[in-house]
């Protein structure tokens, strides 16, 4: 582990800015948090974005925060407020890319001046693309049709406005470059004939253009004199007037000389030459590696660091960058030369049996890779198995997704990616000197990353980790190229090991194309094709995997402890498929396998929907997110609750690529499924999401205390003090209802008697989050420093009970139970915990949970430690 400089903490609470939940709003939540007991409000992006951002990671001004969440001003008064409540502050940060458009003043430019442009080299472009059309130019692949059809149709315009001259096509706007305007005012003088002379001056920057600065400064001139000139503008409209209409060929060719060239969006996959945000063509990569990027990117974040105004950082989307570690080492030097050292995490999801390089100054991870261990503890092996089965027998799917994943990788780099695999192929072909066929060499990179294990491995000019070393060669040889000499090749390549800047920048290519292949051919493809576990359906998780055991669960929390005992455990964020409560519901249909296997089988017997894998995917959906006490006969609210699953469902549809798609949605089968999810339901669907919804809220409770006191920092996303039970964004996005979250703080605690009348409202969580985090605030060596312990648990229910102690600066038990079903199987009940029995050091401990004080002597019924309450954390008393 990196040396400890920051200090860890206690929990964090995520709150997603938007211009509807701005500063101010935050600020008014900040008596909430402390109430609840969290140390830092953890903020999603404060720089400014797109206007009317619902995320804020398409940043268009690294140097400004964002005015519609309320500027600079808001900004302080936010922290202001979170200082006097005794708060910290942890900010997103996003250093991969920018959202283009009309508010990214260095796109614009860019877009402007081309390769003369300051910013040419600040986005990570490609200047000289296979495509000769393309060469020094940027493509724009925006429009729904070819540019000249467009211009016909007069959906293809050129403006004139206070910024000079512009092409615009519906919202978007395109700077046209000042060498290209003389024709324009040429034309304007017949009506205007002062303009003569400075439309030749225009004609004459074409004989500056070898000569950036003096081209720049002679055509700043230029527009300036013609921004003066008012008594022109008349003239020079007529002009454009004219190019928009009989003299639309005008427009053509003016096009054709832009720094820019317009396409039909079908089109990016195949010819688009600058990195994107996975596929996304209006998030446009930029070149953090070259400092001078670094540093105007992130100046305006330091000096909030250096201000004490920032305590905390987290890093998205880290794998995206040329290279993560000497990004952080410059990121904790510039904080250094501040005099500062917040707390850092990293958005990085690492596959199974990976860790993070221990080089990366860093706390962390944002806690994927503890979100699957814990929900995968919930999950019952001896139900789990038959429904996979019975799944793979109603579908004709595989028993293993893992056999799905290489094809779904290879799909999106053959598709979405071409462009990129192109460029990756013909920079192999110049280094391999023609020795393989450019398709040769492009069909087994393809295959290698489809066979790839992780999501990406780190090249950065030293030698590359032995682990990562073994997975690159394991991909090779996976892929299956017939000459061993390629896989040779591509071995020396990939790992690092052939010298020269040419096979060090194709090493990295490959490493940002293969993360991409990884997310979306996992968690936006298999996970919404191959569905008998929804709940393991998840960012981090590993497709296949099923219950995890409690001796690896302690195995895992051991060495976290050991390695990275400060990052982050989360439960929700905004990038989950689906709230924690929701997934705590599902795990529950593991311990009652048979049980949901008939019921699944009573309902696809009358279902409508177009295929089973789309029934079964819209029932895990409804059960998890099945709003507390909802009524079969309340048809308002199935109404509105309809509402929000027919999006997911419709989104699950395309994300699965199978039957329709986001490129190519098959409108027919669209309809039938929005029919079906909009069909009467099962008169029996209410009554068994609500004993489903029980044991979830139960498996909740037990997950929850285990994220608060496993090693590592909390994370409450918004609104997950209460139940959370969201479906896939944007219905996770949605807006907290914070005054019932305040009176779930000050409802009283509900005992076992009285739980499955009372659970509804999620104050019983509200209750166990507030109780656990003050307790964590009287004694934060203990869950800083203190070891973790597993505990031996003796009798029949011993697997239903997952125990550790923390030991150090005090001594506290964690008492957190699985599979209620099979604890609690009838609700009218209470648990049957039967022999169980838990030895713990002679004394007297106190339950803080429900304040009661028990005195030990060796072994003691868990029935008794855990009689009034589902979980325990028992505190050893002097």
């Amino acid at each position: 582990m990196p040396e400890q400089s920051w200090t860890p903490p206690r929990a964090t609470y995520r709150l997603q800015l938007t211009r509807d939940f701005t500063f101010a709003d935050a600020a008014a939540q900040a008596p909430f948090l402390a109430r609840l007991g969290v140390s830092h409000a953890y903020l999603s992006p404060i720089l400014t974005a797109r206007p009317g951002s619902s995320h804020g990671y398409d940043v268009t001004d690294h140097a400004e925060i964002n005015p519609e969440l309320g500027g600079e001003d808001g900004y302080q008064a936010l922290v202001g407020a979170l200082r006097r409540e005794g708060l910290g502050v942890i900010v997103d940060i996003v250093p991969n890319h920018m959202g283009i458009g009309t508010g990214n003043r260095r796109w614009l430019d860019l877009l402007r001046w081309g390769r003369a442009s300051a910013n040419a080299d600040f986005f990570d472009i490609d200047w000289h693309p296979p495509q000769p059309a393309l060469t020094d130019k940027v493509l724009l692949p925006f429009l729904a049709g070819e540019p000249a059809d467009l211009v016909a149709a007069g959906e293809i315009t050129l403006g004139f406005g206070t910024d000079g001259f512009a092409v615009r096509y519906h919202d978007h706007r395109w700077p046209v470059t000042p060498t290209s305007v003389g024709p324009i005012l040429e034309y304007a003088a017949a009506g205007a004939p002062e303009l003569r002379p400075l439309a030749r001056d225009f004609t004459a920057l074409d004989a500056l253009a070898q000569a950036a600065g003096a081209l720049r400064s002679r055509a700043d001139q230029l527009m300036a004199e013609l921004m003066d000139r008012r008594e022109s503008h008349p003239a020079i409209q007529a002009a454009v007037a004219a190019w928009n209409g009989s003299g639309r060929h005008r427009l053509t060719q003016l096009l054709d000389r832009q720094c820019w060239r317009l396409a039909d969006w079908h089109k990016a996959s195949d010819q688009i030459n600058y990195r994107r945000f996975f596929a996304i063509n209006d998030l446009i990569a930029i070149r953090a590696e070259r400092r001078e990027v670094f540093e105007a990117s992130h100046d305006l974040i330091l000096d909030l660091v250096g201000d004490g105004l920032i305590d905390g950082l987290r890093i998205d989307h880290i794998d995206g960058l040329a290279d993560p570690k000497t990004y952080l080492d410059r990121l904790a030097s510039a904080m250094t030369e501040r005099g500062r050292h917040p707390y850092i995490l990293v958005e990085k999801i690492l596959g199974a049996g990976e860790t993070l390089p221990m080089a990366w100054t860093a706390a962390g991870t944002t806690g994927y890779d503890r979100l699957g261990p814990i929900d995968r503890l919930f999950c019952d092996p001896a139900g789990a198995e038959p429904i996979v089965r019975h799944y793979c027998r109603l579908t004709g799917r595989p028993a293993d997704p893992n056999a799905m994943l290489p094809a779904a990788k290879q799909r999106f780099l053959e598709t979405e990616f071409a462009a990129e695999m192109t460029r990756l192929a013909q920079a192999l072909h110049r280094i391999a000197a023609d020795a393989w066929p450019i398709e040769t060499l492009r069909a087994a990179v393809i295959a290698t990353i489809g066979a790839l294990k992780v999501y990406r491995t780190y090249v950065d000019g030293t030698p590359i980790a032995e682990d990562g070393r073994a997975r690159i060669l394991a991909a090779i040889a996976a892929a299956g190229t017939d000459a061993p000499a390629l896989g040779h090749f591509l071995g020396e390549v990939l790992t690092g090991d052939m010298p020269g800047e040419p096979a060090h920048g194709v090493a990295v290519l490959f490493q940002q194309l293969s993360g991409p292949a990884m997310a979306k051919g996992l968690e936006d493809t298999v996970f919404f094709q191959h569905v008998p576990l929804l709940a393991l359906n998840e960012v981090g998780g590993e497709p296949g995997a099923t219950a995890l055991s409690i001796a690896d669960f302690h195995d895992l929390n051991q060495t976290k402890q050991r390695m990275r005992p400060d990052e982050m455990i989360a439960g929700s964020t905004h990038d989950t498929k689906r709230g924690e409560d929701a997934r705590a519901r599902l795990l529950c249909l593991t311990s009652i396998g048979d049980q949901w296997q008939d019921q699944l089988d009573a309902w696809l017997t009358h279902t409508t929907a177009p295929r089973p894998n789309d029934a079964i995917y819209y029932y895990q959906t409804v059960i998890g997110a099945w709003p507390p006490g909802l009524a079969m006969g309340d048809a308002e609210a199935l109404a509105a609750f309809n509402a929000r699953v027919g999006p997911a469902l419709l989104k699950a549809a395309r994300e699965a690529k199978e039957m329709t798609g986001w490129n190519e949605p098959d409108a027919a089968y669209e309809d039938r499924l929005q029919r079906f999810v909009t069909a009467v339901m099962p008169r029996d669907l209410g009554p068994f999401c609500e004993t489903v919804g029980f044991w979830g809220a139960l498996t909740s409770l037990s997950a929850t205390l285990l994220r608060l006191t496993t090693p590592g920092v909390p994370d409450l996303y918004q609104g997950s003090d209460g139940w959370n039970l969201s479906m896939v964004d944007p219905d996770n996005r949605r807006p907290v209802d914070f005054p019932a979250a305040e009176r779930r703080l000050d409802a009283a605690r509900v005992g076992l008697a009285n739980l499955a009348r009372r659970w509804h409202d999620g104050a019983v969580k509200s209750f166990l989050i507030r109780r656990v985090l003050a307790f964590r605030h009287e004694h934060p060596a203990l869950f800083n420093d203190g070891r973790y312990q597993p505990l031996m648990i003796d009798g029949a229910q011993a697997d239903l009970l997952v125990g550790f102690a923390r030991e150090g600066d005090g001594h506290a038990i964690v008492l957190a139970p699985r599979f209620w079903p099979q604890l609690w199987p009838d609700t009218a009940g209470l648990p049957q915990w039967g022999d169980t029995s838990l030895t713990l050091p002679g004394g007297t401990y106190r339950n803080i949970l429900t304040d009661a004080r028990l005195t030990i002597d060796g072994a003691l019924p868990v029935g008794d430690l855990l009689g009034d309450f589902p979980v325990g954390l028992l505190v050893a008393e002097a």
